[in-house]
């Protein structure tokens, strides 16, 4: 996995997207010279045959590139219960409420 912006050829990502028809061809020869005249691959990527709303297909690609680009640390999960605990009554709002 690799970091968008620490080098190489992951330095940033341009997506173009289409319809269910793909590009027209002048548009498709107009990406493919620009991603030449930068130095960058192009890949082209179907998300299959099914008909899909424009949202969700960004939201998949969302999902990819984070999957495929994005590697940073995670952060320790956060302890819920013992939240739940101090607002339901615990030692850490005992005499707070003026109810």
């Amino acid at each position: 996995r690799r970091q968008a912006g620490e080098g190489g050829a992951a330095r940033g990502v341009v997506v173009v997207l289409g319809d269910d028809r793909g590009l027209l061809d002048d548009d498709e020869a107009l990406v493919a010279r620009l991603a030449g005249e930068a130095g960058a691959p192009l890949l082209r990527v179907s998300l299959g045959g099914v008909v899909l709303f424009s949202s969700h297909s960004i939201v998949l690609l969302h999902h990819y590139l984070d999957k495929l680009l994005h590697a940073c640390a995670l952060r320790p999960p956060r302890d819920l219960l013992a939240k739940a605990k101090g607002v339901l009554g615990g030692p850490s709002y005992k005499g707070s409420y003026k109810g």
